[in-house]
């Protein structure tokens, strides 16, 4: 019912809010595309692992929401005084008496997950400044490549700091929001673009 910045203005916005910050949830498969140069039959492999994977997390963040909302009120997950992800947990422990070996597995869980996303997020950002730096838009350092693993390991370790950085001084849910929007603005201004040079530049 509620719209962008807490106001009634219809289900239109109010959806729009909620698919800004939901899209969270679904960026990081198309990150997997970012390695085809390094699969060894990336026109079958990519669209497996891409599509494979979207279809199975999407199955499984729908199962384990409809659990969740019939544990406790959606509410309660959504205040962030609970902690939003470690509400999780929370209503666990307090809707599931004896379930306290459950709380700790899915708050393992979260992590676990949350580590994969954080390391498959760098590895695509990597190989995105790699390919940006040999186009000449961004310094030669990024695509400097591991003498032994050929990967753009000084790439890396730039992102590893810049975002354990951000990671250190920004709250969680600001950071979440942020990436949210940022990542649903860049698809648009992608898809956009792809409209644009069909006309301007078709060949």
């Amino acid at each position: 019912e509620r719209g962008l910045g807490g106001d009634r203005l219809g289900l239109g916005a109010g959806c729009g809010e909620g698919a800004a910050i939901v899209f969270f949830a679904f960026i990081g498969f198309d990150a997997v595309s970012t390695a085809a140069q390094e699969a060894k039959n990336p026109k079958r492999d990519m669209p497996i692992g891409i599509l494979g994977s979207l279809v199975v997390c999407t199955i499984l963040y729908i199962l384990f929401g409809h659990v969740l909302t019939g544990v406790a009120n959606w509410k309660e997950f959504a205040d962030p005084a609970q902690g939003r992800e470690a509400s999780v947990a929370y209503a666990i422990s307090k809707y599931m008496t004896g379930f306290g070996w459950l709380s700790k597995a899915v708050t393992i869980a979260i992590l676990a997950g949350f580590s994969s996303v954080i390391l498959v997020m760098l590895m695509g950002q990597s190989r995105i400044f790699y390919t940006m730096s040999n186009d000449g838009l961004i310094p030669k350092a990024f695509g400097e490549l591991h003498p032994k693993y050929k990967t753009p390991y000084k790439a890396n370790w730039i992102l590893f700091v810049f975002v354990g950085l951000f990671a250190a001084f920004v709250p969680g849910h600001v950071a979440g929001d942020l990436t949210s929007f940022g990542t649903l603005l860049a698809f648009v201004l992608v898809s956009a673009g792809v409209w644009i040079m069909r006309v301007t530049a078709p060949n």
